[in-house]
This record gives structure tokens, C-alpha cells and sequence, in this order.
């Protein structure tokens, strides 16, 4: 069975995408899938949080491990970094800026990643793809190789806009090269629930988009951030304010699962 090629975007940062994409890959593979996480944020927190910080850009490229801006070119064969906790990487350095350069190539560069993901898609049952927070052709290049696309969301300022516009470029690519991909919806992150422009809010996006609103979301919670900063997934912070984040987060990824279709 082929992987899930699954991206995480939104055209808006400061939205939790790439903590939602780290805590899946480590939900997947605590469950037994196997799992490749590639990091085409040029940010490479990803990277930084599914290595524990123990990856660094000059002995990974001595090692030889696939970097993400390899693959923006043909490859005859691909070697994950092995990681930790049982997620593969393809990473990306911090600050990358050979990967950020690559948001700016022609068009016909941005086929490359589908076509080397698709290649080893047999040897993993979930390929997680980590985008940049803006239309380029990163994000483009993600939604090209990608079967299923899903968009956290923080519903505050212009949040709205990052939404809509995703899926207008999910039409594009659909039309251009992507006929498959997959929309699965959209999460509510850093929820402020008791705000009456957020009840709002999540009433205008609900008649926009209907059901693609996750039931599931993510309140702003402190040990998420705690997390972050120690490279661990929020089940492995042992307080009890961390107990709700956790159940909100693994509550997301189990709809996030059931949403696909591929369930344990």
C-alpha cells in the first residue's frame, strides 16, 4: 500500500502547523506506522524538534542523509536521516537558505519532490510533508506531491485570508498537475473560546467551508510551548496542566486519521 503524502500548509504563520506535523509523525509511529517526516519549512523546526536538536546542517550533509532541497532535482535514490522515536527525516537546515532559495524556481522544478517521494511512497505508510507559511513554489511543490492536505488555523487578525486562499490554491493545483489531492480540512488552533469574535469567527468559517471544520481543536495552552522548547511530544511533559493539551492534541490526530481513512 502506498503512503499518505499528507501536507501541512497555510499562507499564514504563527498557526501551530509545523507542532501539529511533528506531533502526528510521533503519534503515527508510537502506533507502529512507519513514517517520514520531510521539512520543506526552511525554518527547520521540524527538523530541530524530531531530532532533539541533535542534528546540525555541516556532519548531517557529511553523513549523506537526504537534504530537503535535494529533492528538488531528480534522485536516483533517497536516504532519510533515521531519526528518533521512529520517524525517518528529511530535513532541512536552520534557516535554510539553499530551501528558501527554492521558492522562487521555474515550474518545472517543482514536479522533482513528487516524483522522488513517490518513489520510496512503498517503504512508508505515511509520508508527512512540513511547508512553508506562504505561497511559493515550496508550498506549490508540497501540494504537488502530496495526496492529502490539511490546515491548522488561528482564528484571529487575518486568519480568514490564510484559509481562503489555501483553497484557492488547492483548486490551482488540482488543475494543473494534482487531480487527487485531497482537501481533509481545516483545525482550530489556539482556540479562544470564550471570545465573542472568535464565535464568530468560527461561524463565518463554518458556513464557508461546512464540515471541513475539525470537531477537534487546540486551545492555547502554555505546555505546548513547554514542549516545543524541549523537543518533546506534549504527552511526554508529565504535569497536569499538560494533560488536557495532551488529549486535545491526540484528539485532533485520531480525527485527522479517521478523516483519511486509515485508522489502526
Amino acid at each position: 500500500m502506498s503512503a499518505i503524502r499528507l501536507a501541512f500548509a497555510n499562507q499564514k504563520g504563527g498557526v501551530g502547523k509545523t507542532t501539529l506535523a511533528v506531533h502526528t509523525a510521533l503519534a503515527l509511529a508510537k502506533r507502529g506506522d512507519k513514517v517520514l517526516f520531510v521539512d520543506l519549512d526552511p525554518q527547520g523546526n521540524g527538523t530541530r524538534f524530531l531530532s532533539k536538536r541533535v542534528l546540525t546542517e555541516t556532519p548531517a550533509e557529511g553523513a549523506g542523509y537526504t537534504r530537503a532541497v535535494e529533492l528538488f532535482a531528480p534522485l536516483e535514490s533517497i536516504t532519510p536521516w533515521p531519526g528518533v522515536d521512529g520517524v525517518a527525516l528529511i530535513w532541512a537546515g536552520r534557516n535554510d537558505r539553499a530551501l528558501n532559495d527554492k521558492g522562487e524556481v521555474p515550474l518545472a522544478e517543482c514536479v522533482h519532490p513528487a516524483a522522488n517521494l513517490a518513489a520510496v511512497s512503498e517503504d512508508y505508510d505515511w509520508i508527512l510533508i512540513d511547508t512553508p507559511p506562504t505561497l511559493n513554489k515550496l508550498q506549490l511543490s508540497a501540494l504537488l506531491a502530496s495526496t492529502h492536505v490539511v490546515c491548522p488555523v488561528k482564528l484571529s487578525g487575518f486568519g480568514l485570508d490564510g484559509v481562503q486562499g489555501l483553497i484557492e490554491t488547492i483548486q490551482d493545483v488540482k488543475k494543473v498537475g494534482n487531480s487527487g489531492l485531497t482537501f481533509v480540512g481545516v483545525i482550530l488552533n489556539q482556540e479562544a473560546t470564550r471570545s465573542r469574535n472568535y464565535a464568530r469567527d468560527v461561524e463565518e468559517l463554518k458556513g464557508q467551508i461546512g464540515d471541513l471544520v475539525f470537531s477537534q481543536g487546540l486551545a492555547q495552552r502554555r505546555p505546548i510551548d513547554e514542549a516545543c522548547s524541549l523537543s518533546k511530544p506534549i504527552w511526554r511533559i508529565y504535569t497536569g496542566a499538560a494533560r488536557p493539551a495532551a488529549k486535545e492534541m491526540l484528539g485532533v490526530i485520531d480525527e485527522l486519521i479517521g478523516r483519511i481513512g486509515r485508522g489502526a
